[in-house]
């Protein structure tokens, strides 16, 4: 499949602290480094990292890393552990509580504000609808933080797919959506959003 001409191949020495800084600026609008899904190039920069990057100072690349760690199986070290703290015989519950790594798991609060969008695709005379659609929920996927989730199954009317998907409430990744199923053009005849509202 050619890659939407807005890709590039990136170029950077991750392997110094200017690269990762310059490479965190470059991802910051990005799930991947070359089109919208994993590829050989996001295996490439992800193999020239030697640390992983720092959440605090690239939180885009560090975002980024951790998201490829995931999908290739690898498991990845915490860049700033918690140093271990002698205490004396006597209990003191705060050397004896490490708070700081409850931290990590609060931002998960956001997650229940989220739009429903629904879709219309028209697939080419003779393209599989049922088969177009898996190819999209593989296809169009989003940063983790815009929580894009696809219906299970989509609903064929008329040759024509109708199915809906959920995201964030402030992100506008939706209108990414309809451009990436765009560029289907050898299987996709048309496509329209005919419904969003935001989810209570």
């Amino acid at each position: 499949m050619m890659c939407d001409p807005r890709c590039v191949v990136v170029q950077f020495d991750v392997s110094t602290e200017a690269g990762v800084t310059g490479f965190d600026g470059f991802i910051s609008s990005k799930s991947y480094v070359e089109g919208y899904s994993f590829s050989d190039a996001d295996k490439a920069v992800f193999a020239k990292f030697t640390a992983t990057p720092d959440a605090t100072k690239t939180p885009h690349a560090y975002r980024w890393f951790i998201h490829i760690a995931a999908l290739t199986g690898q498991t990845v070290a915490d860049p700033t552990p918690v140093p271990a703290v002698e205490t004396p015989p006597a209990p003191e519950p705060e050397a004896a509580a490490p708070a700081p790594a409850a931290e990590p798991e609060t931002p998960a609060e956001p997650e229940e504000e989220r739009r429903l969008v629904a879709i219309m695709v028209k697939p080419v005379d003779g393209v599989d609808a049922k088969g177009l659609y898996k190819k999209i929920k593989e296809t169009v996927v989003s940063q983790p933080e815009y929580k894009l989730k696809w219906d299970d199954e989509c609903k064929v009317e008329d040759g024509k797919i109708y199915v809906s998907f959920t995201i964030a409430l402030e992100a506008d990744f939706d209108e990414e959506v309809m451009e990436i199923i765009e560029y289907m053009e050898d299987e996709v005849a048309d496509q329209q959003v005919t419904y969003q509202a935001a989810m209570e």
